[in-house]
């Protein structure tokens, strides 16, 4: 065991039995907080590797597209029942 937690074990040793309730429910929520930090490090590396996986399609038209056509098309395709 380490030195820090050889003291906090003797520290631990002299708090009285009705105050133990407390001690109790700071250490559930301090790992409650070490348990959202591990979860959040795994979602970012998570969302990481995601975005590189994204970066490696952009580009990758086989073909000229006409952005203004296309635009023009989908937008009479919308609009074709209003005229």
């Amino acid at each position: 065991m380490t030195n820090l937690k050889e003291q906090a074990v003797k520290m631990i040793q002299y708090v009285p039995d009705d105050k133990m309730v407390s001690v109790i429910d700071i250490l559930k929520l301090l790992n409650n907080v070490f348990d959202d930090i591990n979860v959040n490090a795994v979602k970012k590396s998570d969302s990481v590797a995601a975005w590189e996986g994204f970066q490696k399609y952009i580009g990758i038209i086989p073909y000229d597209i006409d952005e203004k056509a296309e635009l023009a098309e989908a937008r009479d395709e919308k609009y074709a029942d209003f005229n």
